[in-house]
């Protein structure tokens, strides 16, 4: 974010807290991050690293057996420690011109008085304890709150706790005795009674292992410290330990707390919540880094839009604060659907806790749909684009499902807008701003659409009704507009149909 906003010419000051002297952690980083890493710029700097690859899932979950879940063939995520990722992103923040002050402690943030003729040039002023003890002060239009769960500007009176369960992650290094056979490069996610496991190697001979549980429904050995209750709850998995039966534990273990919260707000006038500044996901689904990115990304771009087209500024800050809620939720209704899972399987509070209380966000009850594969928490969270619906609930959706039947039935098409369609103007990211584009929208998706997995749909329905045969319309999509893969073109497609925005109509009955 820093460095973008930078590379956009805008003056940018990065505080840094001091380093905590904690253990560092490891994450999973999935391979569609990439597209993120390419926003950002940073592609090529991320491969350059040499952080060890990741390639897929090892998943034993609920009743179900081990099984295994690789990415696509030639797609590759990483598996980082978060100390030498964080640092890398910040050098490449400082390279490309942010100014980058190490060993800052921000203490108070600030409204300040309006400039000239009422324009807030400067709203807010943040205070902060530099590395020798001293107290220095910024001025500067927007604050974008980086600090994680620290939250400076969210744990004031932002910050919404989820008050149905706890998580604390305890978390160990193994090292490989000597003659083990390298390490796959694949996270372990395994469920058990009272808690999960969550594993992944960060090179040949040394991995992370972590177990997550929660203090007040987990059964734990009172007063025998964290290695010995580490050690208890990693007796209680299979796959895990099994892992590291010829490894030995060299690290202490660490505890930290994973407990879920959200945002009543995540911006207002001159900040931003950030990350997981503003809110945190479950790990389960090792989507912690991309939603970070993500978030980075928009909150650049959102800044962007505020200072450079001041008459944009609410509809930007607005689209970020509803973006950031929509992932959270989204996010909560993936999960929702494991923690049942894991319920029905083990029968305990740690699960049925978290079951209920994801399921209050709307989880979906329909049946899946026959090409999704099985449950698979570890498997991929899709962040969606600004404006894109819930594309789980649209798998699952009768509608959609139908209407991709009939496609694949059809010896030809003839697509037509359908007479329900609309085209409002609504906010969108287009290039470094956000605008108001045309979306499509129908009695069955009133709140308007614009993007599926990447499909530009209003493109889609201009050049639909030139084509009579699928494949082809592929091919021009392809070349006249971006690439993208064949299952969600043809979900896009499907979800058109399905909802009222395009017609396939029988050849002799085209007008």
């Amino acid at each position: 974010m820093s460095r973008l906003l930078a590379r956009w010419g805008h003056s940018v000051v990065l505080l840094t807290r001091p380093l905590t002297g904690h253990p560092a952690l490891a994450e999973s980083v999935p391979p569609s991050t990439r597209k993120l890493f390419a926003l950002l710029g940073i592609a090529q700097e991320i491969d350059d690293a040499g952080f060890f690859p990741a390639r897929g899932n090892l998943v034993r979950w609920g009743d179900a057996p081990l099984r295994r879940a690789d990415f696509a063939p030639g797609s590759a995520g990483h598996h980082v420690i978060r100390d030498a990722f964080d640092g890398l992103l910040l050098d490449l923040a400082e390279e490309a011109g942010a100014e980058v002050r190490r060993d800052a402690t921000v203490r108070r943030l600030a409204k300040v008085a309006c400039g000239d003729e009422g324009e807030e040039q400067h709203p807010q002023r943040v205070e902060y304890e530099d590395g020798h003890g001293g107290i220095a002060v910024l001025e500067a239009r927007f604050v974008l709150d980086c600090s994680g769960r620290a939250g400076v500007i969210a744990n004031a009176e932002l910050r919404v706790h989820d008050q149905s369960n706890a998580t604390v992650a305890l978390a160990g290094v193994w090292r490989a005795d000597a003659g083990a056979p390298p390490a796959e490069p694949c996270t372990l996610v395994e469920s058990y009674r009272d808690g999960w496991a969550w594993s992944m190697p960060v090179s040949d001979t040394s991995r992370y292992l972590t177990m997550m549980i929660d203090p007040r429904r987990t059964e734990l050995l009172k007063g025998q410290g964290r290695r010995r209750l580490y050690l208890a709850e990693l007796e209680k998995t299979r796959e895990a330990r099994h892992l590291v039966a010829d490894a030995r534990l060299e690290s202490d273990i660490s505890g930290h707390t994973a407990s879920q919260y959200t945002a009543s707000r995540f911006a207002g006038d001159g900040f931003l919540l950030v990350g997981d500044a503003g809110s945190f996901i479950d790990p389960l689904a090792s989507a912690g880094v991309k939603k970070a990115l993500a978030s980075a990304w928009l909150a650049a771009v959102a800044v962007h839009t505020c200072i450079a087209t001041p008459a944009m500024r609410d509809v930007a800050l607005e689209f970020f604060d509803s973006r950031e809620r929509a992932t959270w939720l989204g996010h909560r209704r993936h999960t929702a659907r494991y923690y049942r899972e894991a319920t029905a399987a083990h029968g305990h509070g740690f699960w049925s806790a978290r079951a209920e209380a994801a399921g209050d966000v709307g989880a979906p009850t329909l049946p899946e749909a026959a090409r999704t594969p099985a449950l698979d928490p570890a498997a991929e969270v899709h962040i969606p684009v600004p404006t894109e619906p819930d594309i789980a609930a649209l798998r699952q959706d009768p509608d959609v499902l139908r209407a991709f039947s009939e496609l694949r039935a059809a010896p030809a098409i003839c697509l037509l807008p359908a007479p329900g369609l609309r085209r409002p103007r609504l906010p969108a990211v287009r290039g470094r701003r956000i605008v108001l584009d045309e979306h499509l929208a129908s009695a069955a998706l009133p709140d308007g659409v614009r993007f599926l997995r990447d499909v530009d749909l209003p493109s889609l329905v201009e050049m639909a009704g030139s084509f009579d045969q699928v494949p082809d319309l592929y091919q021009a999509y392809l070349d006249r507009v971006a690439t993208v893969s064949l299952p969600d073109f043809l979900g896009a497609l499907s979800v058109l149909l399905g909802k009222g925005m395009l017609t396939n109509e029988p050849q002799g009955d085209r007008r």
